[in-house]
């Protein structure tokens, strides 16, 4: 097979010297690839307007999340798919853990709601809940939770959140 000369002044040595280490696009749809180049930008690094919230009673939603969804989260009916429990943990153990429990729970085959399992503070040292308020601030402060808000009675009440989260673009 015969090599096509496409340099500009007709010398291919030149041509393909200069092309050296310049790949094929895998995708012929520019657009197409830019875009998926920018949906994969870690969520730590998105624009602090998306992580803004917006406060419900008994927990926040973000800006897009419609009140309807984070009724239906409040009240269970959106189904628990996975659940942190965090009794008996540090304060720094319980960030790691959950940290590490939110990015597994956005894998492809993700989770969509979750429970975190804080507990009341019932136990802990002059009965201050510390991993309540912790926990709450953590998962506004995460981009990768869209709403968050209290369990209902017979999910933990106070003792447990209920989070939602946004789907991570695959790699």
């Amino acid at each position: 097979m015969r090599r096509r000369d496409n340099s500009p002044d007709g010398d291919p040595e030149i041509f393909h010297e200069a092309m050296a280490g310049v790949r094929r696009l895998t995708s012929p749809n520019l657009a197409a690839a830019s875009r998926m180049q920018r949906e994969r930008e870690p969520i730590q690094t998105q624009r602090r307007e998306d992580c803004a919230v917006v406060n419900e009673d008994r927990g926040f939603r973000r800006p897009g999340i419609q009140k309807g969804l984070f009724r239906d989260l409040r009240a269970g009916r959106i189904p628990i798919e996975g659940e942190l429990d965090l009794h008996g943990r540090t304060r720094e153990e319980a960030r790691r853990e959950l940290e590490r429990f939110i990015e597994t729970a956005q894998r492809p085959d993700r989770k969509r709601a979750i429970r975190i399992i804080h507990g009341k503070g019932l136990r802990s040292p002059a009965g201050i809940a510390t991993l309540r308020e912790s926990v709450a601030e953590w998962l506004t402060a995460s981009c990768a939770v869209l709403a968050c808000c209290e369990a209902g009675p017979h999910d933990g009440g106070s003792g447990a959140l209920r989070a939602l989260l946004r789907a991570r673009p695959p790699r």
